[in-house]
């Protein structure tokens, strides 16, 4: 019985550890800040969000095979996924290049879509990025506080921005739309 509750008791400590690396117990701090610009070369996507990290993988290879070390990958999510149906969800998922590499990417923009995301005041919040379970732990922990402090500001709960730095962060970014 006493090996029993040592192997349930290091069992627990164990995923209490992992939860806490991943960032789950941590506070969530919206801020309002200015973002941008980013320089973004992405696909546009309809169905299933959790198809955002392949599409990403394929433009970054595409980046690198250029000759360019993106700065960051993102998804634009476009629709809240608790009031549009799975198949009907919208985003745009891609890398953000240097405006110094912009150049280089030119022959990609054949294969993909560009725009830059214009400097604009945004809420704002950071969460670690330590591998695929993150940004599952970032949507049940920072979509919530997104909502309350866009609704504190008055402003409407739009799309949001998620920029990827693996091993580093997930930024979240909502512009401020009033």
């Amino acid at each position: 019985m006493k090996k029993v509750l040592v192997v349930l008791l290091v069992i627990v400590v164990a995923v209490v550890g992992y939860l806490a690396y991943l960032g789950a117990f941590g506070a969530v701090k919206v801020t309002e800040q200015k973002v941008g610009p980013y320089n973004l070369l992405f696909v546009e996507q309809k169905g299933d969000y959790g198809q955002t990290g392949k599409t990403i993988n394929i433009v970054a290879d595409a980046v690198k095979a250029a000759g360019v070390t993106p700065e960051a990958g993102f998804g634009i999510y476009y629709d809240n996924p608790r009031q549009v149906k799975k198949a009907d969800l919208r985003a745009d998922a891609g890398m953000i290049v240097a405006a110094a590499d912009w150049k280089k990417v030119a022959k990609l923009k054949k294969q993909f879509k560009t725009r830059v995301f214009a400097k604009q005041g945004c809420l704002v919040t950071e969460m670690p990025f330590r591998g695929g379970i993150s940004i599952y732990v970032g949507i049940m922990k920072v979509y919530p506080s997104l909502a309350k402090a866009a609704e504190e500001k008055k402003a409407k709960m739009g799309s949001v921005m998620e920029l990827y730095v693996p091993g580093k962060t997930i930024t979240y970014i909502l512009p401020i739309k009033k």
